[in-house]
């Protein structure tokens, strides 16, 4: 009778091992599946799908595993925004210049630290009577500001056919990644080079922008370029910059992931002419001494908040390019990043170890009563452990086994102990 058995259990190893070569297989192919399209490069073109943006599968670990509370109190949110400052200041830019000349001595007064404008300054005329006037009184209040003023570059997106027309020289780029911005002209200010920060989002809208290789405005040379949120926090703080993972991405050209926390806006008018101002015409000679604060010391992001303009897909839906400047700000001062511990390669040898090791487990176990589900159980606390070492390692380190990985572990155990119970009832 027992050789029956093993003849019949002889019999069933053919079939399994196959089915265990396609399931591996599959995972992989999940795996890299699950990897490549949530990673979407910047050269793609595209701005990211929905679906792609809608994964949360991180998100709970990492505010699990963040040892550090938010501290968006240090980033204030200023907005132009339809409804709440005067219809001429957002559609008129030789009034919006005046407005953010009053604006910047206002912030002056209130003490901040740093004011970043998440705009672009067309170095065109305005249109306006006194443009002159105008764009003299924005120059000057710049140039008078005690907080360190950041300016936003624009960038535009070159298709290959364009890069190839260029005649720069490419290799002067020392990460040697695809060249595919060009910055564009804006206006003339007094603000250092260094103050200056691409205002270009990864289209992977959870991952902080930190650097891109961009031609510059002569189309001949090609630069790596800080981006905004970087260039704003090293105005401030430039020790928090210099950890680990964040020069791991910034040699590696990799952008780190982290998570959004809410930002409430205030209103540019109720700074400049007050709270309860109710005229938003009187906005060139209002008067306020109302004290703001929160604001004193901090990041002040200025941006538009004005109908479908600069909004982009997010984990949180449609969401302001302003907002998600002021999350990315905030996420490096409070080193609420992270990069995936291994690459595609590593993640895909975790997968097969993991689960030769999980057949060794059921061969071992094979002969004893309730063998698959024994070998079930071990695994589970194998993965529990792996899944425990991951975020303590995030928690101290910053680096997180990407959660597919885990996913795809787990889905092993319970469909390879599943073959083998079945195998013993047949």
């Amino acid at each position: 009778m027992a050789q029956g058995v093993g003849e019949k259990t002889g019999k069933r190893w053919p079939k399994l091992i196959l089915r265990w070569v396609i399931y591996v297989i599959l995972s992989l192919l999940l795996m890299y599946e699950a990897t490549h399209c949530s990673q979407i490069e910047e050269c793609s073109g595209v701005e990211a799908p929905g679906g792609a943006l809608s994964h949360t599968d991180y998100t709970t670990i990492v505010e699990f595993g963040t040892s550090r509370k938010p501290q968006s109190h240090r980033v204030i949110l200023v907005t132009l925004a339809a409804g709440t400052e005067p219809d001429e200041v957002l559609s008129n830019v030789c009034a919006q210049r005046l407005f953010t000349a009053r604006l910047i001595k206002r912030l002056n007064d209130l003490n901040v630290s740093v004011i970043a404008f998440d705009k672009f300054y067309n170095p065109k005329s305005c249109t306006r009577e006194g443009e002159e006037r105008a764009t003299q009184a924005f120059v000057a209040a710049v140039r008078a500001s005690r907080a360190v003023i950041v300016r936003g570059l624009p960038s535009v997106m070159l298709d290959h056919k364009q890069t190839a027309n260029i005649t720069g020289d490419s290799t002067q780029n020392p990460k040697e990644r695809e060249v595919c911005l060009r910055e564009t002209a804006t206006l003339d200010l007094p603000i250092p080079a260094s103050n200056s920060g691409l205002l270009r989002l990864d289209a992977d809208t959870r991952r902080i922008p930190l650097r891109w290789p961009a031609f510059q405005e002569d189309g001949k040379t090609v630069k790596l370029v800080d981006s905004f949120a970087l260039v704003a926090v090293r105005a401030i703080e430039p020790e928090v910059l210099d950890t680990p993972v964040l020069q791991q991405a910034l040699d590696s050209g990799e952008q780190p992931y982290s998570t959004n926390i809410p930002f409430a806006g205030r209103s540019a008018l109720a700074i400049l002419c007050g709270r309860n101002s109710k005229n938003a015409t009187d906005w060139e000679k209002c008067e306020t001494d109302e004290p703001w604060s929160e604001i004193n010391g901090a990041i002040v992001v200025v941006g538009d908040h004005s109908g479908d303009t600069d909004k982009h897909p997010s984990i949180q839906g449609l969401i302001y390019g302003v907002d998600l400047q002021a999350n990315y700000i905030a996420a490096l001062l409070d080193q609420r990043y992270y990069l995936p511990l291994l690459e595609t390669v590593g993640n895909g040898i975790v997968i097969v170890v993991f689960f030769i090791v999980l057949q060794l487990l059921l061969w071992k176990f094979s002969h004893l009563k309730y063998g698959p589900l024994r070998a079930g159980l071990v695994g589970i606390l194998l993965w529990a452990t792996v899944l425990v070492v991951s975020i303590l390692i995030f928690a101290f380190k910053g680096y997180l086994l990407t959660v597919w990985v885990q996913g795809i572990n787990l889905i092993t155990i319970i469909a390879s102990c599943a073959e083998h119970w079945v195998a013993t009832m047949e």
